[in-house]
């Protein structure tokens, strides 16, 4: 017993060092790129990045949730899991196609507007589609190896990608570089980070099997509910960068960008969420536990996102130090978005619960309710500065995390029904 308790704390401080590295090293990462391109190069840099937001959000519409929701009861059956698996990265990569066709024209116009030059554009564009292709093809396969328990591919991914960033961006950082460069380089390391998490997934895997009859259904119904969301929260992600492109100047485009990279930090307490909680949220076939599991790690998560506002509070000028002179007028601005970062982080753990039990059918309410909230606000803020729209931004943290919150204790209090009817219908009669 006690063996057993000692190698189960070995995996976790294993477990958290890593994580934590893997943070750091992403959060300098960042930092590094900021410094190494000047404000008009990281302008377009942070709208390459924000097509590729969209186009991995748009690319999933809802297939990572039915990969989650119906995986979970067969994850220890690698056939089955496997046939999933086949069955949703093939609409993985239709949607993705259907995302870049929606994503290159917005994307050339924002770069052309904000005065990139033609050939810079086309580079763009090209390293951006390579990218996001890269990417909505590991997060796949990601879900796959959190779902089965295999974190070890994991962390090895991550580390590629972590590690491979802080090493690359070291001398862009000493002499300087392009969007260009940067992005090539970034392009590069997330191939990589695909090669390495497709090759250990097909050997676990191994071949499909039959395909359950009711998975098509599944997967349709799953991405009909959630397809109005993802397109909503596509507007919504990157509503920052795509209002102050449109209306503002690119030296704004580059501040909202560099507060963005401060979105690392609240991902460092999001890692044992998405890692662990969640997946384990999905097998779990109890109520009473899965009740339990959802308030412990509320707690907890909600704790450490109260004490990380605190410290952005307190320390906002010290914080902007990372990012260098050219960005530190922004300590107000930067105080607002630490406040939007933990509401929206916190918004995630209930979206994640969500996605990872099938409780989405009610997930359009959110749409009306943030037209609602920002429509009454958008007169009163000036959309042309990076506080008004980071304030607008908030606006819609709170009506997300409202509404997923909602939907989580619904499905909570659904769930706990539909355990006690089990219960009521099983035990025999006297």
């Amino acid at each position: 017993m006690q063996a057993s308790i000692n190698q189960k704390l070995r995996w976790v401080s294993r477990y958290a060092t890593l994580q934590l590295l893997i943070a750091v090293a992403n959060v300098l990462a960042g930092f590094m790129l900021i410094r190494a391109l000047d404000k008009p190069h990281y302008a377009w840099f942070t709208i390459a990045f924000a097509g590729q937001c969209v186009v991995s959000i748009l690319a999933d519409s809802g297939l990572s949730s039915a990969l989650t929701f119906l995986g979970g009861p067969v994850h220890n059956d690698s056939a089955k899991l496997s046939s999933l698996y086949a069955l949703i990265r093939y609409r993985r990569r239709l949607f993705c196609i259907a995302a870049l066709t929606i994503v290159i024209p917005v994307t050339t116009w924002l770069l052309l507007k904000n005065q990139a030059s033609v050939i810079d554009t086309v580079a763009i564009l090209l390293l951006m589609s390579l990218a996001s292709c890269a990417a909505v093809g590991s997060a796949l396969l990601l879900a796959v190896c959190k779902l089965t328990k295999e974190l070890n591919v994991v962390f090895k991914s991550e580390s590629i990608l972590a590690f491979g960033r802080l090493l690359v961006y070291l001398p862009l950082f000493v002499f300087g570089s392009s969007v260009v460069l940067a992005l090539t380089l970034t392009a590069i390391l997330q191939c990589l980070q695909y090669w390495t998490l497709n090759r250990s997934v097909l050997l676990l895997l191994g071949p499909p099997g039959n395909i359950e009859t009711h998975w098509p259904k599944e997967i349709a119904r799953s991405t009909k509910s959630v397809l109005p969301i993802t397109i909503w929260t596509c507007i919504q992600g990157q509503l920052t960068t795509f209002v102050l492109s449109f209306f503002a100047s690119v030296d704004k485009v580059a501040d909202v960008g560099a507060l963005g990279r401060y979105a690392a930090i609240f991902a460092l307490v999001y890692v044992p969420i998405s890692h662990y909680f969640l997946p384990s949220l999905a097998r779990s076939t109890d109520p009473i536990l899965l009740k339990r599991r959802m308030l412990s790690g509320t707690v907890y998560f909600g704790l450490v996102l109260i004490l990380l506002c605190l410290g952005g509070f307190i320390a906002s000028k010290q914080l902007l130090l990372f990012v260098g002179p050219k960005y530190m007028h922004l300590s107000r601005e930067l105080t607002l978005f630490v406040a939007t970062l933990a509401i929206s982080t916190f918004g995630q753990l209930f979206w994640g619960v969500n996605f990872a039990k099938g409780w989405t059918q009610l997930a359009w309410v959110y749409i009306p309710g943030t037209i609602v909230l920002q429509v009454g606000i958008v007169s009163f803020i000036d959309l042309e500065s990076v506080f008004g729209v980071v304030l607008l931004g908030l606006v819609g943290a709170v009506a997300s995390t409202g509404t997923a919150i909602w939907l989580t204790f619904r499905g909570l209090r659904e769930n706990l029904r539909q355990g006690f009817a089990m219960e009521k219908n099983i035990v025999p009669a006297n």
